[in-house]
């Protein structure tokens, strides 16, 4: 990976080891492998993203859980891979948050300086958190992580965790977590040609194709990236 200059990885994670269902199709939960990972990835200069996969019963209110979850654990881990995304009328930009105790030589690609026992760094950290215009969408803050198969939960259901806060979603929705501390960059998957659309009602940043296959999906051939634009 680093020799092909790649310098961020997504990885699977099935979900907390509490719950039920939440493992491979070996029967594996992957979370008791994330902190040697993010650990290992830190060594070498690389960032790691949660690829969040689908366990029986997985709704809406249990991802915001999961998310938590995530948050507490691995949220100021160094090689946590965090974004800031500002939106508008002339489309969305992307801009990773530094973490000054990952710097890196561009020769030997080690990263510079450390963190913390507990893997904090907390400059960036801070600047994320306080950032007054983090709780004013579209401009946010945090981890990045891919929900896979968002598809199967209704967008309205997901526009009460990843829409603005001060929508009301009906007494069964929890709170959103944009603009609190639980906020993350959230990309869902697309899967059909009307998932843009659905994805954005629903609250995410950005959508992913994941399948590597030409007309596998709409969303992963590459004659509709521009009309997914």
């Amino acid at each position: 990976m680093l020799k092909a200059n790649i310098q961020s990885a997504v990885v699977s994670w099935w979900g907390r080891p509490d719950v039920s269902g939440t493992h491979d199709t070996q029967g594996v939960n992957s979370d008791s492998l994330m902190s040697g990972l993010l650990d290992d990835a830190n060594a070498v200069g690389i960032r790691i993203a949660f690829h969040m996969e689908p366990y029986a019963g997985r709704t809406a209110v249990s991802v915001r859980d999961d998310i938590e979850y995530l948050h507490s654990r691995y949220s100021n881990h160094p090689a946590t891979l965090w974004c800031e995304v500002s939106g508008g009328s002339d489309g969305v930009s992307w801009q990773e948050v530094p973490l000054r105790s990952f710097g890196h030589d561009s020769v030997s690609r080690r990263p510079r300086g450390s963190a913390d026992s507990a893997g904090t760094s907390s400059s960036s950290r801070d600047r994320c958190q306080t950032n007054e215009e983090r709780s004013s969408l579209p401009k946010r803050c945090g981890p990045v992580v891919y929900i896979f198969d968002s598809y199967h939960i209704e967008t309205a259901k997901w526009a009460g965790i990843l829409g603005p806060p001060d929508r009301d979603h009906g007494a069964s929705a929890r709170a959103s977590i944009r603009g609190t501390n639980l906020d993350v960059v959230a990309i869902g998957l697309w899967l059909e040609r009307s998932s843009g659309r659905d994805l954005h009602a629903g609250g995410f940043d950005g959508g992913y194709s994941y399948f590597g296959a030409d007309g596998f999906s709409y969303g992963s051939t590459p004659g509709n990236w521009v009309a997914m634009n």
